[in-house]
């Protein structure tokens, strides 16, 4: 009698393939890393098998020319024959754009659309960690150019303090330049946290720091400001009412070129000097005391001594509101 055969073990990309191929459709890569781990196609040794899942497909994508994969829109996968013969029952899906065709900006808009919508839909599966990053951190990674399958820009877990690890290390010609400390979506993004960021920065001479909980992204830049929280250098808000295109902007400075040709801390620079420039404008004209005064002294200086220093205050009181407005820094 015959002994029935074990059945043999897929790789990873021969997992995704056969999922895809039961589904009949395009599907999300977390979706593919899902069924592919609940229904025991493949079973790795890592504590982020979705990472592990994502990074394959993505990488044979981009490095293997015979790859069956193809990328529909971000984040969504199907298989390349499709393009030419889709799935019984269903419409050609026309193939998508080359990479090097489509703007940044526009990959970007794109992937932060992508992942708002994911933050509404899926909130309530989005209750760890690691899938924090899997869902909602990886795709803005990848848009931002860092090729999360490519090891030598992207480290997760990486190691930082007394054997902890940060959670995601970009990397420079194989040098962390940027560390990301991810928290559960909707998780507070509290003084602890930033300590711990910004130690781990420390420990590595590592510059920049984000912190992020899916749907905030707080960057800081340790070259200002003598305590953590003082570094804190923009606050952006994917789940606020901004247009993607606006949100783009301000996240587009984690691009990796712009990490790379030092873009980055020229804007940092610009934005920190106008900050506090802007600051010490409206201590002098809000400051009753040493600030105003001071003020008072100056314009005296330059007016004539025949003006008074309670005239002046009285202009001051009125011209107080437009000036202020003036100084009113872009929100964070």
């Amino acid at each position: 009698m015959d002994e029935k055969r074990p059945e043999k073990k897929l790789t990873i990309l021969q997992a995704a393939e056969r999922v895809l191929r039961e589904a009949g459709e395009p599907l999300h890569v977390d979706e593919i890393a899902r069924r592919i781990i609940e229904g025991g196609l493949w079973r790795g040794e890592s504590k982020t098998p979705q990472w592990s899942v994502a990074g394959s497909v993505y990488a044979s994508m981009k490095h293997d020319e015979s790859s069956p994969f193809v990328k529909v829109k971000p984040g969504i996968i199907g298989l390349r024959e499709w393009i030419e013969e889709p799935p019984s029952g269903q419409e050609t899906t026309p193939p998508p754009e080359p990479a090097p065709q489509e703007a940044p900006s526009d990959a970007l808009v794109a992937a932060i659309q992508e992942v708002r919508e994911r933050i509404q839909r899926d909130r309530e599966q989005i209750n760890t960690e690691a899938q924090t990053i899997a869902s909602l951190i990886y795709p803005l990674l990848e848009a931002l150019d860092w090729d999360p399958s490519n090891p030598s820009r992207v480290r997760f877990e990486d190691a930082a303090l007394a054997g902890k690890k940060v959670d995601c290390a970009l990397l420079v010609r194989g040098r962390p330049r940027v560390f990301i400390e991810a928290k559960v979506l909707g998780g507070a993004l509290d003084d602890k946290a930033v300590a711990q960021l910004i130690g781990y920065c420390a420990t590595e001479n590592v510059d920049w720091g984000v912190l992020t909980n899916g749907e905030e992204w707080r960057i800081y830049w340790r070259k200002i400001g003598e305590k953590a929280p003082d570094q804190l250098l923009w606050r952006v808000e994917l789940a606020s009412d901004a247009p993607a295109a606006e949100v783009a902007g301000r996240l587009g400075l984690l691009r990796r070129d712009s990490v790379l040709n030092g873009e980055l801390d020229r804007k940092a620079r610009g934005e920190y000097v106008s900050r506090e420039v802007k600051k010490a404008l409206q201590t002098l004209f809000t400051d009753e005391g040493g600030g105003q005064k001071y003020l008072v002294s100056k314009i005296r200086q330059l007016a004539g001594k025949t003006i008074t220093p309670s005239e002046i205050k009285a202009v001051l009181k009125e011209l107080r509101p437009g000036l202020l407005k003036l100084l009113e820094g872009p929100a964070e």
